[in-house]
């Protein structure tokens, strides 16, 4: 007679003893790789809103300055166009007159005489000969001074140009003015 032992199992014992070792590494692997506690979660993501708020602040930083720079250059460059506009029609005329904010050039070539140059709401114009006005200053800009002194001497007539400009940016917080005064006189 045989005698069998109620805890033995019934079949081959090679496939209970071979599927052990992968049951076991299979339960402690699944143990190992559970994934991150809540806390762990709440750092990390805590971490990661810091860091977003950091570099977000510097971007916005770097964005005001790059306009505050460009909106500074715009009106520097209008500035230095109108200017050397007016300087070029004085060398070029023969004589000058100054009455108010308006400067008249005389130039003797049919086309171009008068130049008037002169300021209404904000903008400085430009009118050659009988042609329509135009606008020497754009809308990115407004105009907060236009003057003219005009100084005779014994050979020549110079005039003193003094301009004042305000930038109109979208940002109001980045509007600046600016001026520049020059003085020139007629080449002859």
């Amino acid at each position: 007679m045989i005698h069998q032992s109620p805890n033995k199992t019934k079949g081959p014992s090679f496939l209970i003893r071979g599927f052990a070792p992968i049951r076991a590494l299979v339960f402690k692997s699944a143990r190992s790789t559970r994934g991150l506690s809540f806390i762990e979660l709440v750092i990390y993501l805590g971490l990661t809103v810091i860091l977003l708020s950091l570099l977000s602040g510097i971007l916005f930083t770097i964005l005001r300055v790059q306009q505050h720079q460009s909106s500074g250059y715009k009106l520097s460059s209008e500035l230095s166009f109108v200017m050397n506009v007016i300087k070029t029609d004085v060398r070029q005329g023969q004589s000058i007159s100054v009455s108010s904010s308006t400067l008249t050039i005389t130039t003797g070539v049919s086309s171009t005489d008068p130049i008037i140059i002169n300021s209404s709401a904000g903008t400085i114009y430009r009118k050659l000969g009988s042609n329509s006005q135009e606008a020497l200053t754009s809308a990115d800009v407004t105009l907060d001074s236009l003057t003219f002194q005009e100084f005779s001497g014994t050979s020549t007539t110079a005039v003193q140009i003094s301009i004042v400009l305000t930038s109109n940016p979208d940002n109001p917080q980045i509007k600046e003015t600016r001026s520049l005064q020059s003085t020139v006189s007629t080449l002859e």
